[in-house]
């Protein structure tokens, strides 16, 4: 696995990237990836199956000028920004055929980043289908997109950005909640957890080690993906 070194990016590009990272190890054209980074500012990200009116609170979006933004994975939507450690994991199918199933592939990516960050802070588990909980409090959300030879694997860590400012920007009540939820509010089921960015990128960097430089970015399948998606406003507001 490679570490995939890319900065300098718009919140449109980001997901770009991370689409165009996919499609170049589907392709065989490129190896397997560590990708760890966070927006510059406030976004809102939809799912690829997400109702933008249903899970973005669109007015105080557009009030605000946080832009509403579509990925390519599923899952519903987050609120990424400053205090929001994104990461994103790359996997061949190839020589992997049992993790075309979908729990396999979550078990793969969350076992052994829970356990990583585990170690830094007790109460750190595994819940509900892709989430993993600090003393039965959400931190961190995960989806994937799976192709014929490759998943895309990513998700959030939150560690310095409020669930006050997560309700004021997403519905109050997603349409898909996990059990362990229990009905409640963005502030009283999320949490920040109490390590610092540095224990994080360890944490991340333990559960996926890398041995070596990504490159450039996969010119080719980013601009495809710019032109065909993410530079097109009907993408991200297609549903």
């Amino acid at each position: 696995m490679l570490r995939v070194a890319i900065s300098s990016l718009s919140p449109v590009e980001e997901l770009a990237c991370e689409e165009a990272l996919l499609q170049a190890l589907d392709a065989g054209e490129r190896d397997e990836f560590l990708r760890i980074w966070e927006f510059d500012e406030p976004v809102v990200v939809l799912g690829r199956a997400s109702r933008r009116e249903s899970e973005a609170n669109v007015p105080h979006c557009v009030a605000h000028g946080v832009p509403i933004l579509r990925r390519c994975s599923g899952g519903t939507a987050i609120l990424g920004g400053p205090g929001c450690l994104m990461y994103t994991v790359g996997v061949s199918l190839r020589d992997r055929t049992a993790l075309r199933s979908v729990e396999a592939a979550h078990s793969f990516v969350l076992d052994p980043l829970a356990a990583a960050l585990a170690k830094r802070l007790e109460g750190v588990t595994r819940q509900g289908t892709c989430d993993i909980a600090w003393n039965d409090r959400k931190f961190s959300g995960n989806s994937l997109r799976m192709l014929k030879e490759a998943i895309l694997y990513h998700g959030t860590l939150l560690y310095d950005l409020s669930p006050e400012r997560i309700e004021t920007y997403l519905n109050p009540d997603p349409p898909r909640q996990p059990e362990y939820r229990r009905g409640r509010r963005h502030e009283d089921f999320v949490a920040l957890l109490p390590l610092s960015r540095e224990q994080l990128l360890a944490a991340i960097e333990e559960a996926f080690p890398t041995q070596g430089d990504y490159g450039p970015l996969p010119r080719d399948w980013f601009e495809k993906a710019m032109a065909e998606r993410y530079s097109r406003p009907e993408w991200h507001e297609r549903i």
